[in-house]
């Protein structure tokens, strides 16, 4: 999805947290390489745990077009531990609880 300008600097001013609770802007995640976001629903649905383990087979493809999966969850950041062991994603993981980047 292409976004206008304004949209995409409203998104890179959020704040996301990461597995230990420490905030980083949005926008910090694209700022080297380009960044596919990725919200899944929450971090417990199985839907969400099978789509990132999925996304996670085709990492190399992502790489290829020097860009990184980032997954952003909605629940809080102590599921993200439990998350990222049963789908094996080893990138960039996220939380939103206040629902600001939906």
């Amino acid at each position: 999805m292409n976004m206008d300008d304004q949209t995409l600097q409203k998104l890179g001013r959020q704040i996301v947290l990461d597995e230990k609770g420490n905030p980083e802007m949005l926008s910090a995640l694209w700022k080297d390489k380009r960044a596919v976001l990725v919200f899944i629903r929450h971090f417990g649905w199985m839907i969400s745990r099978r789509q990132v383990a999925d996304l996670n087979k085709n990492m190399k493809a992502f790489k290829k077009k020097n860009a990184q999966l980032v997954v952003i969850g909605n629940g809080p950041e102590h599921f993200i531990t439990s998350f990222r062991e049963d789908t094996g994603y080893k990138g960039p993981l996220f939380t939103d609880p206040s629902l600001e980047t939906y």
